[in-house]
């Protein structure tokens, strides 16, 4: 699985590489690639939305402020990461103290590494877990408009790395409580990386 990261990136791609292999026995392979032309910029929000995405198994990280491709308001219709044939996660904001777009981390190392690695897991869970009738469909309300944000579906079990979690607070709050080896047993029993 390849494993494709923007320059500046490389400490944050092998911080995964490691966390990708130790959760799902898989290797990566890292390449440092600008994969914009997989994107479209969203202009209402100033940031990036997915676009014509890749059909192969794949994580891709990113500093690039991601959204729903319906976002309307950058206050808080933006995405941790997201899934679909390949894996994206951001780090625009996961460096962040409080869920702005920032270019630099703001936290402490370890704080920000359980973030990337709990993101990065759950975005690939989205391809891996193969059974998922106990997933339900998930729905933001946006605080300030109102507007709704379906996220797709995710784990009802909400100590599973699959649940779904709206902030940076609720995020990190979920990954104390997390089960140890991430998945609940129903989304464990059906993890196929291929």
């Amino acid at each position: 699985m390849n494993i494709y990261f923007e320059q500046g990136l490389k400490e944050e791609a092998l911080f995964i590489e490691n966390a990708v292999f130790s959760v799902y026995q898989t290797t990566g392979i890292l390449v440092q690639e600008d994969r914009s032309r997989y994107l479209r910029y969203n202009q209402a929000v100033g940031g990036y939305e997915p676009g014509g995405l890749p059909k192969m198994l794949s994580l891709t990280l990113t500093a690039k402020d991601l959204f729903n491709s319906n976002s309307i308001s950058a206050e808080d219709d933006y995405l941790y990461g997201f899934a679909n044939q390949c894996a994206w996660v951001s780090v625009c904001r996961l460096r962040s103290k409080n869920d702005r777009p920032v270019l630099e981390v703001e936290i402490d190392e370890p704080m920000y590494s359980q973030r990337l690695e709990h993101v990065a897991i759950h975005e690939l869970g989205h391809i891996a877990v193969r059974d998922q009738k106990h997933f339900r469909e998930y729905i933001i309300t946006n605080k300030t408009t109102r507007h709704q944000t379906n996220t797709g579906e995710h784990c009802t079990d909400k100590r599973c790395v699959m649940s779904q979690f709206d902030d940076l607070k609720f995020l990190d709050e979920h990954i104390d409580k997390r089960y140890p080896k991430y998945f609940c047993l129903q989304c464990q029993a059906s993890i196929r990386i291929s």
